[in-house]
């Protein structure tokens, strides 16, 4: 029962669709039910004497249905027997098309829920703290296994869900039927149905722990594929084919262990269930046997039974497939809401009045901010105004601070402690997609979308023009694009593959320019460019500057001699700030900086 109120409390905002699913679902049954009906009295037609329908059937238990056909025959003259195989066929027909519409409203509902977990699982990881992202335990690949895999399985479960519903009902009304017929008999059969649940539950109850075995195991697996595919580069170059394909068996394997074991469980409960069934309709075929010698079962009687078994059987056969699955399905969202239970625990606390960034933007405050991560001081003592239009270079050794500290401005990394002010507006009280669109970014790793570099470039201005595209290509000496078959309209691949390092850079850096943000960051922006290149783009990179706050990560002194302020970062504090010309008469880590790039 548990497993399904945890399917069941993500149906609460569709009360009006389930109450129509159900309603169709009810009327698939009843309708299928009330073939039996007619299945007895054509049992009794035709091993009958009489043309008309026999007296024992004008008994209280069916007299509806014997008057309604009475009514029939009065109308248009028929054969009692014609009238029962008609309505027998438009029963059956109309039970085919309440369960149609059951069916594809249930599956569609589930493909709906489906469809939106994953839309808000994706969404939860883009807006993810990337301190977060960082500590996720199996990375990416295993996210990718909770979209695609785990919500595949949550999704059919729910859309078995309410076989546990309309199965169910149809037990109900053959049942009533088996009771009206012959007492003994329905009580007889009914004896058989606990056995049946007892094997269902000691099955399901085992296919949960092993179904949380297999997707966590495809979850691993999934990792380790992404990792191979991500870094193809790097096993080739280490020869690590060998270790990865080997990595890569061995959790298949183990995922084809864990499998296997829900695959018996699976099909083991068919046989165990179906014995038990045969055992039961075995037996009530001999009562049959007995009551019908006493002349106390008909033959529309004894094809009544049978059809009502019949039914019987397959609802409890389909409610057994609805309860693996649900198992299943149950195990699939615990650990998607433990995904999203991880991912919102840092979440940002709602904000009633979000507020866009401040037009014309004076100053830029760092106050006391601390940056943890994992328990380790990333930042720390962080006090710091930044006035409008300057450029702060920020400069020390790997692993000081400079990129968590450029991190903090868009939000990408959210403080620890402290704030960060624009014109006195905290950070966290500005909309995302507000404060980003007036930051522009170029990384030391710049990434390109498997598509044109045109359509990579309208990405952050859809109605740019191919005119404007050519201007800022030009500007970040880009000119290379220029030189191929399809010039701008040339595809990057993957992760931008088609192009080098230093091409992929000054693309990057041309989707910058076309951004056209008040507030830049430049985390190497230049590294993967040779010196002949590095100039003309930084000739570019000037010009964007102008009128704008940068903030500049840089190992070569010589690309920030001209920042308006120097930062020098180490274990994660400013240990000295001013100007070029400020610093390099200081001894410290800038001058020392300074000497071994031949810079004093």
């Amino acid at each position: 029962m548990n497993s399904i109120k945890i399917l069941l409390s993500d149906l609460k905002g569709h009360k009006l669709w389930m109450f129509f699913i159900l309603l169709c679902g009810a009327l698939s049954s009843a309708f299928k039910a009330i073939t039996i009906g007619f299945v007895k009295i054509m049992g009794d037609l035709i091993f009958s004497d009489t043309q008309n329908i026999p007296s024992d059937l004008a008994t209280e238990k069916m007299s509806f249905l014997t008057r309604f056909l009475d009514s029939i025959q009065t109308l248009i003259n028929v054969e009692p027997i014609f009238s029962a195989v008609f309505f027998l066929g438009v029963f059956f027909i109309l039970a085919n098309i309440m369960r149609y519409i059951f069916s594809f409203n249930i599956r569609s509902l589930a493909e709906f829920k489906s469809i939106t977990m994953r839309e808000n699982l994706m969404m939860s990881y883009l807006n993810m703290d990337s301190s977060l992202k960082a500590n996720l335990s199996d990375g990416s690949g295993g996210l990718m296994s909770r979209i695609l895999n785990d919500v595949q399985v949550y999704q059919q479960g729910l859309s078995r869900l309410t076989d546990l519903i309309k199965e169910p009902m149809l037990v109900v009304f053959a049942a009533s039927w088996l009771f009206m017929i012959n007492y003994k008999i329905g009580a007889f059969i009914f004896l058989g149905l606990p056995p049946i649940f007892y094997v269902l539950k000691r099955v399901t109850s085992s296919l949960r722990k092993h179904s949380k075995q297999s997707q966590e195991t495809m979850e691993k697996l999934t990792m380790t594929l992404k990792e191979s595919l991500d870094g193809a580069r790097v096993v080739h170059s280490f020869s690590l084919q060998n270790k990865m394909q080997e990595r890569f068996k061995i959790q298949t394997r183990s995922y084809f262990s864990t499998i296997k074991k829900i695959i018996s469980r699976e099909e083991v409960s068919g046989p165990i269930m179906e014995s038990i069934s045969s055992i039961v309709f075995c037996a009530t075929l001999l009562l049959l046997y007995f009551l019908a010698k006493d002349s106390k079962l008909s033959s529309g009687d004894f094809f009544a039974i049978i059809a009502a078994i019949g039914f019987l059987s397959d609802s409890v056969r389909k409610t057994q497939g609805a309860f693996v699955r649900i198992q299943q399905a149950a195990t699939a969202k615990t650990r998607i809401n433990q995904l999203f239970l991880k991912i919102n625990s840092k979440k940002q606390k709602t904000i009633s009045n979000y507020k866009n960034f401040p037009e014309n933007l004076s100053a830029i405050e760092f106050k006391n901010i601390h940056l943890t991560i994992d328990d380790k001081p990333i930042l720390k003592n962080i006090d710091l105004k930044i006035d409008a239009g300057q450029t702060v270079a920020l400069v020390g050794s790997s692993g000081s601070g400079k990129s968590s500290f450029l991190n903090l401005i868009d939000m990408y990394i959210k403080p620890s402690k402290g704030s960060v002010l624009f014109d006195k507006v905290d950070s966290g009280q500005i909309l995302q997609k507000s404060l980003c669109s007036k930051i522009a970014l170029v990384s030391q790793d710049p990434f390109l979308f498997n598509m044109s570099v045109f359509d990579n470039l309208k990405l952050v201005k859809p109605d740019l023009t191919e005119e404007e595209a050519n201007e800022a290509l030009k500007l970040a000496n880009a000119n290379f694009i220029f030189n191929r078959k399809d010039t701008i309209h040339s595809i990057a691949g993957e992760r931008g593959l088609n192009f080098s390092g230093g091409e992929r850079q000054r693309l990057s850096i041309a989707r910058a320019i076309i951004k056209n943000a008040p507030i830049l960051l430049l985390d190497e922006a230049t590294s993967a460019l040779d010196t002949q290149s590095e100039k003309e783009v930084q000739k570019g990179l000037d010009s964007l500057k102008k009128g704008r706050t940068c903030f500049v990560v840089a190992h070569r002194i010589s690309t920030i001699v001209d920042a308006d302020l120097t930062l020098v970062f180490e274990n994660g504090e400013i240990l000295q700030k001013g100007t070029h010309t400020e610093l390099v008469k200081k001894e410290g880590l800038y001058s020392d900086l300074c000497r071994m790039q031949y810079l004093n």
